[in-house]
């Protein structure tokens, strides 16, 4: 195996991992939704599940409300920027570090920082999410 193979095999599993993790995310937040009681957890979908939590809309259950009033607009500033991350992430990752042309060891190095950024990200996205789920936890059991 080559140095590029080498470059390029770790950056594929810094990318795999980077997903993994926003999969994870996701699914958390889904079931955040589930669980406030805002709709069936098949129906979910990430963009609309963070805009559930940061949009200025009537909460659906007393969980609901719970969690938006719990929720500091830094928190939902995270939430918003990883709807971002995530369509980089998704749409736009290769097709902005491409590794067929010179410079390639630079390229690869800026898509490993654009990647621990990420998740750096998805971190932070978790935080708010533990302390979206206390909230349900302290609002308790809707009626």
């Amino acid at each position: 195996m080559t140095d590029a193979n080498a470059a390029v095999n770790a950056l594929m599993l810094d990318y795999a991992w980077t997903v993994h993790d926003f999969q994870q995310l996701a699914r958390s937040l889904s079931l955040l939704a589930t669980a406030i009681g805002a709709d069936d957890f098949e129906d979910r979908n990430f963009y609309a599940d963070v805009e559930l939590l940061t949009m200025d809309m009537a909460p659906e259950t007393a969980r609901h409300a719970a969690v938006v009033r719990g929720l500091t607009a830094d928190d939902k500033a995270v939430l918003m920027r990883l709807k971002q991350a995530r369509d980089k992430l998704v749409y736009s990752f290769f097709l902005d570090c491409r590794f067929d042309r010179p410079g390639a060891d630079d390229m690869a190095a800026k898509a490993h920082a654009r990647l621990t950024a990420m998740r750096e990200d998805v971190k932070k996205g978790r935080a708010v999410l533990d302390r979206a789920y206390a909230l349900v936890a302290e609002a308790g059991e809707e009626d």
